[in-house]
């Protein structure tokens, strides 16, 4: 019986750390123009957040960076996705995983 309940302990002490990761909080410019989904609220190319770096991954030499952060009017989840090379350093690709949706530049 004691077995069992260290073993769970064991398990307590390992779920509390791992609910104790912190991902680090970053300054980010949006890339472009994009709309909220849930409130509709517009937030314009270049405006600034404090976001969280959710993700970073290296995969051969393309570096794929998950952003999080948080629309101003109605605090919604937003996630974008920036891809880059390592090999010319420059990026390739922003996109929008969920919660905005990109605004063409003719709607402007």
């Amino acid at each position: 019986m004691e077995e069992s309940l260290d073993a769970i302990d064991k398990y307590a002490a390992m779920m509390v750390e791992l609910m104790q990761i912190v991902y680090p909080s970053i300054e980010f410019t949006v890339p472009f123009d994009m709309r909220c989904i849930n409130c509709s609220f517009r937030i314009t190319k270049g405006s600034k957040f404090n976001a969280r770096m959710v993700e970073d991954e290296d995969f051969f030499g393309i570096v794929r960076n998950r952003v999080e952060l948080k629309c101003t009017r109605c605090e919604g989840a937003i996630h974008i996705t920036q891809t880059y090379s390592l090999k010319d350093n420059a990026r390739t690709k922003t996109s929008i995983e969920k919660g905005a949706i990109q605004i063409p530049k003719d709607e402007l």
